[in-house]
């Protein structure tokens, strides 16, 4: 497993090797899981001294060039921008961005991809009838069939649905972006844990990664398995990220979102408030009544220009 390190304002790039489920196994805060300090930065402290890969650290070595990345050692603060992903390899996903447009076109998309193992009483593979053409085919020939089974369900479902057009066209310009083989990892001060005795209390997105991780893990120790073995596991992977995108939506939309509580939770200019009730029968459809304080605030500088300059003439 590959987590790749980002950090966008420094602009560099460096890989490393890590087996991520170990975090989870042993509640510890590893160097090669969702909580690296080598990819995150310093999780205690509010700045360090680093070189931009990370391998040179402390005051001791304040203005030293590091002999991996020739890039002096400084003081840096925490970054929100500082990201890690994880890398499938070979395995794909559908993004979540284009998840919900692809199932308005398909209709019930996890019977396709939600391969299921059916064994008779003999133990033999079997068959289930189903109307569905690909049903149970799994994410693997899903992705390579992707287009003719997009255009086999856009045929079938126009004439039931509405704007079907909107969202093939919306797939068809994005084709290069429907399926994903990284996922990105945010910042840890986004995704809180705090350890509590022996054991990790995670922020919710991070058991959804760890799940990822553990059951990607798997897949790859069986990797020399026929897919029909791993195929459960990858729809499993599939759920869960999408699970951290809604997670995230949820998290910044909405009266409890992020967004409106911090940056919006606040007395905005030119703002007012009042409860909205039926106008009386003497005002016309294109009228409305405001309190006399709101109308004060929202239309001072016109009567400011009122007083000062109309009135002049």
């Amino acid at each position: 497993m590959k987590v790749k390190i980002i950090n966008f304002e420094e602009k560099f790039v460096k890989e490393k090797v890590v087996s991520n489920h170990k975090a989870v196994i042993n509640n510890k805060f590893t160097d090669d899981g969702i909580f690296s300090e080598k990819i995150f930065g310093n999780l205690e402290n509010e700045t360090e001294y680093s070189c931009k890969c990370g391998e040179t650290k402390g005051k001791f070595y304040e203005g030293i060039l590091c002999e991996y990345c020739h890039t002096p050692v400084e003081e840096i603060h925490n970054s929100f921008n500082r990201i890690g992903w994880i890398d499938f390899g070979k395995y794909y996903f559908i993004n979540p961005l284009f998840y919900n447009f692809i199932e308005r076109i398909i209709g019930d998309l996890n019977s396709i991809i939600n391969y299921q193992l059916n064994i008779d009483s003999e133990g033999l593979e079997t068959k289930k009838d189903n109307d569905n053409k690909y049903h149970n085919i799994g994410l693997i020939k899903f992705k390579k069939h992707f287009e003719k089974i997009l255009n086999y369900y856009y045929k079938k479902n126009s004439k039931k649905k509405k704007n079907l057009d909107e969202y093939y066209n919306l797939i068809m310009k994005n084709l290069d972006y429907i399926f994903i083989n990284k996922l990105p990892i945010y910042s840890i001060n986004l995704r809180p844990a705090m350890l509590k005795g022996n054991k990790l209390i995670f922020d919710k997105v991070n058991d959804f990664y760890n799940k990822i991780l553990y059951n990607i893990n798997l897949i790859k120790q069986n990797d020399l398995l026929e897919p029909k073995f791993y195929l459960p596991l990858l729809y499993v992977s599939q759920i869960n990220i999408n699970k951290i995108f809604n997670y995230i939506i949820n998290n910044i939309s909405g009266k409890s979102g992020i967004l409106r509580n911090n940056l919006l939770g606040c007395r905005i200019n030119f703002s007012a408030r009042a409860v909205i009730v039926p106008a009386s029968s003497d005002r016309q459809i294109d009228e409305i009544e405001i309190p006399y304080i709101a109308f004060l605030e929202l239309y001072k500088f016109q009567i400011l220009r009122f007083l000062v300059i109309e009135k002049k003439y």
